[in-house]
């Protein structure tokens, strides 16, 4: 592989830069689009309850796999969770409701066992000292909120 142009969106942004630093050689450029260079786990939600959520969650997976998987699957359905993902998550002036219905369907596909490899995966990105390395071009696109 080479010669890669490489789009990273939100916890994206966080792979597309791990690529970066690990596999240079592969990239012509990169696109990171509403990312961080901080850990995904100090800054979901816009604080650090995922310290004290992820714990708790991977505990119930644990214990009550079928019913944890069912919840986590039908979240989406669930108006609470739509409503704390929006406004903990999201600008809700500019993300429509019918959106993170989407997004937490869509998590929901992608299931608990990979969301939370990832999301540990992501919460140790250490990537600041590496920035000076990153040698291709990148254009990055980012909100006032975005952190």
């Amino acid at each position: 592989f080479s010669n890669i142009i490489m789009l990273g969106h939100s916890m994206g942004s966080n792979v597309t830069m791990e690529v970066a630093k690990h596999n240079p050689s592969f990239l012509k450029g990169i696109i990171l689009i509403s990312g961080t260079i901080l850990s995904t786990r100090d800054v979901m939600l816009n604080s650090n309850i995922m310290d004290l959520m992820t714990p708790l969650l991977e505990s119930l997976n644990q214990t009550f796999p079928k019913m944890f998987s069912t919840f986590w699957k039908k979240s989406h359905l669930n108006p609470i969770i739509k409503k704390v993902i929006h406004i903990g998550g999201f600008n809700t002036k500019k993300v429509e409701t019918q959106f993170i219905e989407v997004y937490l369907q869509k998590v929901g596909e992608l299931g608990v066992e990979l969301f939370f490899q990832l999301f540990n995966s992501l919460s140790n990105h250490e990537i600041i000292p590496f920035l000076q390395n990153i040698q291709c071009p990148a254009l990055v696109v980012s909100g006032d909120d975005d952190r």
